[in-house]
């Protein structure tokens, strides 16, 4: 939060013949205010570790475990535990404890039950609070070079311009690609070269799962 404050603009560099007519040419522009939130990682793990519970599957052990066996007792004044023990005779089963947790064979303690609470429900702001938290948490980064590097490129996206996007990629290979996009056709043939030159074999089931995702048509 103290580096973003430092610095209320961020410096906007934009390619050549980059085709930008709606402002990607400026030099800066304003640090968005989600960038200067708190930082609140506790609100985030909180938040995450409430929401993943909600795609829970519900499990139980059977009502039967443990007490399939007609054991009884055999009382006190046998030399043995009073616990109940199965009858019979000519196999090694017979005599032995049943129906408790310490047993064999037994029931576990307290049987899991399918009606446990398996959901939690998060407040709204709350959730808000630890989206803006991890937002905030991704501004700025650390190099040896620089004190201060807050760098946006603007360029159109198309078939064509893909080159400059992958010279980027390799140099900054450590850096995941965020884009930004108002159709969602026009951007499926800049990602499908994209994909074509990442993928080397013939696989573009991502690529697929990827253009669904964007919403463009097949």
């Amino acid at each position: 939060m103290a580096a973003a404050a430092a610095r209320p603009l961020v410096t906007v560099q934009s390619l050549e013949n980059d085709m930008a007519t709606d402002g990607g040419s400026a030099n800066s522009i304003p640090l968005p205010d989600v960038m200067k939130a708190a930082i609140r990682p506790d609100q985030v793990t909180f938040v995450h570790g409430q929401i993943s519970k909600n795609a829970r599957q519900p499990y139980a052990v059977s009502k039967k475990a443990g007490h399939q066996t007609s054991a009884e007792s055999w009382g006190t004044g046998r030399a043995v535990s009073r616990i109940p023990r199965v009858p019979g005779g000519g196999t090694h089963r017979a005599g032995q404890g049943a129906f408790g947790n310490m047993c064999r064979g037994g029931r576990m303690f307290a049987p899991t039950k399918i009606w446990r609470r398996w959901h939690r429900a998060v407040n709204v702001t709350q959730k808000r609070h630890a989206v803006v938290s991890a937002i905030a948490a991704s501004v700025g980064c650390e190099s040896k070079l620089f004190l201060d590097w807050n760098l946006v490129l603007w360029f159109y996206l198309d078939g064509a311009s893909l080159v400059g996007l992958l010279a980027t990629t390799d140099v900054c290979s450590n850096l995941n690609l965020l884009l930004c996009y108002n159709e969602a056709s026009t951007i499926k043939a800049a990602s499908r070269t994209w994909y074509k030159t990442m993928i080397s074999d013939s696989d573009y089931t991502e690529f697929e799962n990827f253009s669904k995702w964007l919403g463009a048509s097949q």
